[in-house]
């Protein structure tokens, strides 16, 4: 295995990216957009928010829009006492279709 990793090193960063090799699509249960408040975040990580969104706008990972479904970000402390950026898609999750044959095997992946 690390032959194969280091043949397709090239593929591989510590920068996040995307790909437009493949589209993701959604089925939502219900008409009306999902909309979860934000509860208030404390000045001490406010700048942290910031930059974190700054630098996924510089990076594509994300993109401004303007839509009728809200998310809140939450900020999970990791070991190292850094914080890890992460969006609360619980509330949207409920209302959302499991679409389980999206899923290919890793052969499936391997075999490509």
């Amino acid at each position: 295995m690390p032959d194969l990793l280091r043949h397709y090193l090239e593929l591989f960063s510590d920068k996040p990216g995307r790909t437009d090799l493949i589209e993701h699509g959604m089925i939502c249960n219900t008409d009306e957009p999902i909309r979860t408040k934000m509860d208030p975040m404390p000045y001490s990580v406010r700048e942290s928010i910031g930059d974190e969104i700054h630098s996924m706008l510089q990076l594509h990972v994300i993109e401004e829009t303007i839509s009728p479904y809200v998310s809140p970000i939450i900020l999970v402390k990791k070991k190292d006492n850094t914080n890890r950026f992460c969006v609360d898609y619980r509330m949207f999750n409920k209302v959302t279709a499991l679409i389980r044959n999206l899923c290919l095997g890793k052969q499936t992946y391997l075999q490509s």
